[in-house]
C-alpha cells in the first residue's frame, strides 16, 4: 500500500464525515461515514490516475515528459495579465 493510496483514504475519509455532517439524511453515523468515504477516497483517486496518467507521477517535470501543473499555472497567470 503506497503513501498516495494512504492519503485518498484518508481524505476520503475526512470527505465522507464531512458530507455526512451537512447532508443529515445520508448520513451513516461516524464509523459508516468514514468507511465509506476512504473506500470512496480510494477507488475514487485509482480511477483518476487509470484515466489521467499524469496524475501517477506526482513529482515528473517537463525535461522528464511528465506535466508541471506550477509551470503551467504560471504561464496562464502571465498571459492572464498581458491581455487587454
Amino acid at each position: 500500500m503506497s503513501i498516495i493510496t494512504i492519503v485518498q483514504a484518508v481524505a476520503g475519509a475526512l470527505g465522507g464525515n464531512a458530507a455526512g455532517g451537512l447532508v443529515k439524511n445520508i448520513n451513516l453515523g461516524p464509523i459508516g461515514n468514514s468507511i465509506t468515504g476512504a473506500l470512496g477516497g480510494g477507488i475514487g483517486g485509482h480511477l483518476l490516475q487509470a484515466l489521467i496518467p499524469v496524475l501517477t507521477d506526482a513529482t515528473a517535470t517537463v525535461s522528464a515528459g511528465g506535466f508541471d501543473i506550477a509551470a503551467a499555472l504560471g504561464q496562464a497567470e502571465s498571459r492572464a495579465r498581458s491581455s487587454p
